[in-house]
């Protein structure tokens, strides 16, 4: 600043008084405007010389006596020597204020207190230089420019810099000054006073027509850095070759999430400048955040580490090492994390930095499944009932849950609802209570407490998903009035719930498994006419059918064995032709021949290949045809029978000796008396022991 002010003094250094016709003082005046300070100092002699020298006259020769000798000693001389000089020239002047106040020569008094704002500026009379500023009636703008440095520079007074240039401004209806010098500190000023961006629109003016030097140009740059303009305050920094050019770039790399240059810029920095400019610590920790962005947590938490250790500021220190901790949790190395976390906690020494590192360290331990660690660190803080207490008594709770322990888990989920009363964490837990036990499939339990929830927060925040879980678990543990009483109550509700499809289902199940056809259909066609799609996946066209034959007459045991029988393929497929086995069967014992006889048919007769499986059903279904025979024929069937069950994989030797002796009975109705005996050697070789190879001589 001192060097901008010498060089504003040698080009603008003010001057008001007017010479008017007097050709003596015009002949200074040219003179001294051609800084021909020599000429100036003998035309002012000549006129001195006059014995009838006006005291206008004496006045005007002083002060362009006084303005040749600074102006020509700033141009040659050392600060000390100027400051010297402005000592002298004051002395001077201060002799003469009455005179100049009572002279009429236009402009004399502006020029006079001109010089001596300059001078008392110049010997850092602060009060001195504004009482003679403040008594200039039309400040130019090289007297505005000393009186604003005045504030700025000696004063440190920022505001009233501000109020000076922009007075001047509103004075003269300005918006800008002609002096570039004048907008620098004005832009200053702003800078300084918050007002970022008045003080960017002065700065950017300058910087377009390079009048910044290139510390000006890095001040532009965190002008535009604390306005967020991350990438011009970047470019602008890396332009000014700054010392701190690094650091800065880096903390825009930084804030535009640029990791491998933020990485770059920060590392460069600290091998070149650190040392002497400083921000070590935070040039090493961001390096560190920006290595951490990019993934690599090894390397990342070595960094950290190393930096949390050597660090003696401790806000740097304690955000280190939880950074330290997260790394290695996300390397698994969850050993190293728990040591950080333990280091945190020591570090800590405020109440609520230490609840917090307690909580983080807690947390790696559960991540570590070190579940013993965690709740010795947790416990000793649960004997109150403070805010802290709680969070530890949640923690708790998830180790409880994490380990499977939901009797211990409810247990504390209790404590919170009738410790903590009224609060969101209460209300949480009591819809917690029912989730761990629908999780776990204790699906009586989880019901009662998602009702329990339900009747205690009718509005609260969890009812949604209480009502469709609490549901769910009822349907599930076959309560199926209440099932249906929850869903249907979520559906009223909760008409656009997430779960509104889920819900029709449980109603569709309840109603289906009661046996309420009429309801179950009602909701199943709700369901395929608005949620088609997932109503398919889920099998209900089946379960249709299944209704309409309930309808229809049908039992619904049997219903749904069709059912299965057709979407499982029919004869088409080993599972669809097992199912129709199984449907055979069931008419077989409902003594219903005619259905039985449709569904056995189409199987008994199917040309596919054949599962191990299917042989003892072949045999049944033989049996069933020989029943409706009479002699030969319907041996030849007792014998097919005899022939599948023997390829069954299951024992059959009770069903083949019976038809056996069955064939034997039948041969001897048609007097095929060779083929019965022939027939009854077989059953008396094969199953001697069996009632029936013991008593089938007596059928001749």
């Amino acid at each position: 600043m001192k060097k901008l002010f010498l060089v504003c003094l040698i080009t603008t250094l003010g001057f008001f008084c007017f010479a008017g016709e007097n050709a003596r003082l015009e002949s200074v005046v040219k003179a001294y405007n051609q800084k021909d300070y020599n000429g100036v100092k003998q035309l002012i002699e000549e006129i001195r010389k006059d014995q009838n020298i006006t005291t206008d006259e004496r006045l005007f020769c002083l002060i362009y006596e006084s303005k040749n000798e600074l102006d020509s000693t700033t141009a040659t001389a050392n600060a000390d020597r100027v400051k010297s000089t402005a000592e002298s020239v004051l002395k001077n002047l201060q002799k003469e204020e009455s005179s100049v106040r009572n002279s009429r020569l236009p402009g004399l008094a502006d020029s006079y207190y001109y010089l001596v704002l300059y001078c008392n500026i110049q010997l850092n009379n602060s009060s001195k230089a504004f009482e003679a500023y403040y008594r200039i009636e039309n400040p130019d703008e090289s007297a505005v420019y000393l009186a604003a440095w005045g504030y700025f520079s000696l004063e440190k007074d920022y505001v009233k810099t501000e109020q000076v240039l922009k007075e001047f401004l509103t004075k003269t209806g300005r918006v800008d000054f002609k002096n570039p010098d004048n907008r620098l500190i004005y832009a200053k000023a702003l800078l300084k006073n918050g007002k970022y961006s008045e003080a960017e629109n002065f700065y950017s003016m300058l910087y377009e027509d390079k009048k910044l030097s290139n510390d000006e140009i890095f001040e532009y740059a965190k002008l535009l850095f604390v306005q967020e303009k991350y990438q011009s305050a970047e470019v602008k920094a890396k332009e000014s070759k700054h010392p701190l050019a690094d650091y800065l770039c880096g903390l825009c790399a930084v804030n535009t999430k640029q990791w491998r240059n933020a990485e770059q810029y920060l590392k460069s920095y600290l091998s070149k400048n650190a040392s002497v400019y400083g921000y070590v610590d935070s040039s090493t920790y961001y390096q560190a955040y920006a290595v951490y962005k990019q993934g690599r947590y090894k390397e990342a938490y070595k960094l950290f580490s190393n930096f949390a250790n050597s660090t003696t500021e401790l806000t740097f220190a304690r955000s280190a090492y939880e950074l330290a901790a997260k790394c290695a949790v996300l390397d698994s190395d969850f050993k190293s994390a728990a040591v950080e976390a333990e280091k945190l906690i020591k570090i800590s020494f405020k109440d609520e930095e230490k609840q917090k590192a307690t909580l983080f360290c807690a947390e790696i331990y559960i991540d570590c499944k070190e579940y013993d660690k965690a709740y010795n660190l947790l416990s000793q803080y649960t004997y109150d009932k403070s805010d802290f207490a709680l969070e530890c008594w949640k923690l708790i709770a998830d180790i409880y849950v994490k380990t499977s322990d939901i009797e211990r888990a409810d247990t504390v989920y209790s404590r919170i609802i009738k410790d903590y009363p009224r609060t969101d964490e209460a209300e949480e837990a009591s819809y917690k209570r029912g989730e761990i036990y629908y999780t776990n499939q204790k699906y009586q339990k989880a019901a009662e407490c998602y009702s329990s929830y339900i009747s205690k927060y009718p509005n609260g925040k969890y009812l949604e998903s209480s009502y469709y879980f609490g549901g769910e678990s009822y349907l599930k543990s076959k309560q199926y009035e209440k099932s249906v009483s929850l869903n249907k109550n979520l559906i009223v509700k909760f008409p656009k719930s997430i779960y509104t499809y889920g819900a029709y289902k449980n109603l569709f199940e309840a109603y289906y498994t009661l046996e309420n056809m009429s309801e179950a259909q009602k909701t199943a066609d709700f369901m395929m006419n608005n949620y088609k799609n997932q109503a398919i996946s889920d099998g209900i066209p089946a379960k249709l059918k299944v209704i309409g034959n309930v309808k229809n007459g049908a039992s619904k045991e049997m219903a749904e064995k069709q059912a299965e029988y057709e979407t499982k393929g029919g004869t088409f497929t080993v599972e669809g032709r097992l199912a129709g086995y199984e449907l055979f069967m069931m008419y077989v014992k409902d003594d219903n021949r005619t259905e039985a006889k449709k569904i056995a048919g189409p199987l008994y007769n199917s040309n596919a290949k054949r599962d191990a499986r299917e042989y003892y059903y072949l045999g049944k279904i033989a049996e069933f045809y020989a029943k409706g025979e009479q002699g030969t024929k319907q041996a030849e069937y007792y014998l097919k029978a005899v022939e599948y069950y023997r390829l069954s994989s299951k024992d059959t030797s009770s069903e083949e000796a019976v038809a056996l002796y069955s064939a034997v009975d039948a041969f001897l109705k048609d007097k095929k008396t060779a083929d019965a005996r022939e027939t009854a050697n077989v059953l008396k070789k094969l199953y001697p022991d069996s009632r029936q190879a013991k008593n089938v001589d007596k059928l001749f």
